[in-house]
């Protein structure tokens, strides 16, 4: 017995439709990946030391470490005592624990630029501030980020303001389709250190700086950055 056959070999053109919306789909996900950021960087301090180097640590309550010794006396006085007793350039490098007063850290940094010493923050964190309104780019883009205590990183260097001029200078390939700078600025950074970031782009040939936010509603993330 033979039933009759309902399907018929189809022998007309194939419908694009479906395959062009997949690819546009692709698209629009390719792009928005492109949007998603970390609020923060590793950081690769090795090459940043100049002269011997003195460490101090900033804990919770705000006392100040050298080893198992707590820091009484001036900040200024006791740095410049190391100084003299290790005989040449000297570099200060702070440890802070968690929730320790950022205060405090720039006090040591204001010492220490005060006797011409060198600063850094081996061990910190990026907590990027909050936003209802959180924006993107599409634009390609190259990423500076800045600790609480306004120290600039570059592809996981600490990098100086004239030193971040010349590498902005270089990836700026079209003048008339410059990248745009994305800045990953700690909450506690002073607007000083943002408008000059700014001037700096702007002197580079970029015409755009987008300032990353974290969602609001969102847990506060914050990334350690530890020397290596």
């Amino acid at each position: 017995m033979r039933f009759p056959r309902n399907a018929r070999i189809f022998r007309g053109q194939l419908d694009a439709t479906p395959v062009a919306a997949m690819f546009f789909l692709l698209v629009i996900f390719l792009l928005l990946a492109s949007l998603v950021y970390t609020p923060g960087v590793p950081v690769d301090l090795a090459t940043f030391d100049s002269g011997a180097r003195i460490d101090v640590g900033v804990r919770s309550n705000g006392a100040v470490m050298h080893g198992s010794e707590v820091i009484t006396n001036s900040l200024v006085t006791w740095l410049s005592e190391e100084r003299q007793r290790r005989g040449g350039p000297a570099t200060v490098a702070v440890h802070v624990d968690q929730n320790a007063p950022r205060g405090v850290v720039r006090q040591i940094r204001e010492a220490a630029r005060d006797l011409g010493m060198g600063f850094m923050v081996p061990e910190a964190s990026i907590e990027l501030p909050m936003a209802a309104d959180v924006r993107g780019t599409t634009n390609a883009f190259v990423v500076v980020a800045v600790n609480f205590v306004g120290q600039l990183f570059y592809e996981n260097r600490l990098v100086s303001e004239e030193t971040l001029a010349v590498e902005l200078k270089r990836v700026v390939r079209d003048p008339e389709d410059p990248p745009t700078l994305l800045v990953r600025a700690d909450k506690s950074v002073e607007q000083e250190v943002l408008d000059r970031l700014g001037q700096l782009a702007h002197a580079a040939g970029l015409r755009e700086m987008l300032l990353a936010r974290q969602p609001r509603g969102l847990k506060p993330a914050s990334i350690p950055v530890k020397e290596p």
